[in-house]
C-alpha cells in the first residue's frame, strides 16, 4: 500500500491550494468574474515603483579619518537616504482565497440545479475531481467505474465525506440530461455525493483551466484525477494508472486531516 501511495504525487499549496497552477500546467492568473457571469480577465494593476539606490559616496582620497572616527553628524543623518519599508503582509482568509482562485462561476449539475463553483461545490469538502465528456466511449466510462470501485473500498464512516466531481470538458453537448444518463449508464447511483457539472463554454473553460486541464480538443483531455481537502488546502494529483485501493487510501488520508 505504501508503494501505491508513493505513486501519487502530492502537492501542498503555498498561498492557497498551491496557487493551483500547482504544477498541473500553465493556468491564467486572472481574477474570476462575478458569480453567475462568464469569465473575463481583470484590468491590469499598477505596479509599485522600486526605490532608487542612493548616489555614489563622495571621494575620500586624502581625507583624515582619524579626526572623526565612528562619529555621525546631524547633517549626515539628515542627508542620509530614506529607506522605504514595505507594508506588512495581511493574511488572506483561506476561504476567500479559494473563492478568488477557483471562482464562483455558475455551473449546472446533472439534475439541472444551478450552483456556484467554489461556494456550492468545493467549499469545506474533501473532493476527487475528474474530467469527462458524455460521448466518450472508452476512457471516461473506465475512469467513472474506477471511481465507483474506489468509493466502495472506503470505510462506510468515510464514504459520504468525500464528494466526487466530474467536470464536463464538452459543455456545448453535455447537457444536464446527457450527464444524468451518462452517470446512470456507468453505474453511479442516485443520491450519492457525486456531481456531474456543465455550464457555459466560457465558464467551463475557465474552471477546467484552474486545474491545468483545459485542451482545445475534447478527445485530448487528460485522465488525471485531482483530489483535495479544501479545508486544509492539501491537493494531490492522482495518476490514472493508480488502482482503486490506492486512490481510496489517498482519500482516507485527506479525510483524516479534518
Amino acid at each position: 500500500m505504501q508503494a501505491i501511495s508513493r505513486a501519487v504525487s502530492s502537492i501542498r499549496s503555498a498561498g492557497l491550494l498551491l496557487g493551483l497552477a500547482f504544477a498541473l500546467g500553465t493556468v491564467s492568473a486572472h481574477e474570476p468574474a462575478a458569480a453567475g457571469s462568464e469569465a473575463t480577465p481583470p484590468p491590469a494593476t499598477a505596479g509599485v515603483p522600486a526605490a532608487q539606490p542612493p548616489s555614489a559616496a563622495h571621494d575620500h582620497a586624502g581625507h583624515d579619518h582619524s579626526a572623526h572616527s565612528h562619529r555621525i553628524s546631524g547633517a549626515d543623518v539628515k542627508d542620509a537616504p530614506k529607506v522605504i519599508q514595505p507594508a506588512p503582509a495581511v493574511a488572506e482568509d483561506p476561504e476567500e482565497s479559494g473563492r478568488r482562485y477557483f471562482s464562483d462561476l455558475e455551473v449546472v449539475d446533472q439534475d439541472g440545479k444551478r450552483l456556484r463553483f467554489f461556494s456550492d461545490v468545493l467549499k469545506g469538502r474533501v473532493v476527487v475531481i475528474n474530467f469527462v465528456f458524455t460521448n466518450c466511449q472508452d476512457a471516461c466510462p473506465m475512469m467513472t467505474r474506477k471511481l465507483i470501485q474506489t468509493r466502495a473500498m472506503m470505510p462506510e464512516t468515510m464514504r459520504d465525506q468525500v464528494w466526487f466531481v466530474s467536470i464536463s470538458v464538452d459543455p456545448e453537448r453535455d447537457t444536464p440530461a446527457a450527464l444524468k444518463e451518462f452517470a446512470a449508464r456507468n453505474g453511479v447511483k442516485e443520491g450519492e455525493p457525486w456531481l456531474f457539472l456543465t455550464g457555459t463554454a466560457a465558464n467551463m473553460k475557465y474552471i477546467v483551466s484552474r486545474f491545468g486541464q483545459y485542451t482545445a480538443e475534447v478527445e485530448d483531455h487528460s485522465t488525471l484525477m485531482i483530489a483535495g481537502n479544501v479545508r486544509t488546502r492539501h491537493w494531490l494529483k492522482v495518476l490514472p494508472m493508480v488502482p482503486p485501493p490506492g486512490i481510496a487510501q489517498q482519500l482516507r488520508d485527506l479525510v483524516e486531516e479534518g
